[in-house]
């Protein structure tokens, strides 16, 4: 009987202990602010590669807004603590997973800036021979840089993520993004002026297209 109880007691822990039904409105202010701000920084021409140089000025990157829809994908995926990509494609997708408990902010940020920090470690490819856009080919996917190439896709406009507590993983995030970046033969973003793309729905604070 004791030895029953104990078991029904470890599965409810480890129950509570997985689930986690939405991020907080401060974090998922959080998120979408933090996207917009490394955005803001690419299409200003501010964000650094592996070289050393600044990426391109980008003429039509979105500002992006943060989806409830899309949070419960990613929370849905992410309570079922699978270090592993879902296989819904209809959204692009990025996940990290730590061994520490952080707190929502730090594990956001920890997760989010570290798929950014692909420019900066792996590098990507610039423009080819008479192209104006980053490209998204072959060659840029085999460098490694599949998640900052995500963050940073020209159009992707909405982002949710999920958050779950997780027995290997104490701290496990998953965001994905609508519309799907990624996609081979089309570019990350267009180079030029920034809002140049967009001259009358442009954000003149963080140079972002406005949707």
């Amino acid at each position: 009987m004791f030895f029953l109880l104990t078991i029904i007691l470890v599965l409810i822990t480890i129950f509570e202990y997985n689930l986690i039904k939405t991020l907080t409105p401060e974090g998922r202010n959080y998120v979408v602010s933090l996207h917009n701000d490394y955005r803001s920084q690419l299409t200003q021409g501010k964000s650094a590669n592996l070289s050393g140089e600044n990426m391109p000025t980008g003429k039509n990157i979105k500002q992006m807004s943060y989806s409830v829809d899309i949070e419960n994908i990613a929370q849905q995926w992410a309570n079922n603590c699978t270090y592993s990509h879902s296989g819904i494609y209809v959204y692009g997708e990025c996940f990290s997973a730590f061994p520490a408990e952080y707190n929502e902010t730090t594990g956001l940020y920890n997760a989010i800036s570290g798929w950014w920090s692909e420019l900066v470690f792996k590098g990507a490819l610039g423009p080819e021979a008479n192209n104006t856009w980053i490209p998204f080919n072959g060659a840029q996917n085999g460098r490694g840089v599949g998640h900052w190439t995500q963050l940073a896709w020209w159009n992707t406009i909405r982002v949710g993520c999920g958050l779950a507590r997780c027995d290997r993983y104490k701290t496990y995030i998953v965001c994905n993004y609508d519309p799907v970046g990624n996609v081979i033969t089309l570019g990350v973003y267009e180079i030029g002026t920034p809002c140049s793309g967009c001259p009358d729905k442009c954000n003149s604070t963080n140079k972002l297209c406005l949707n």
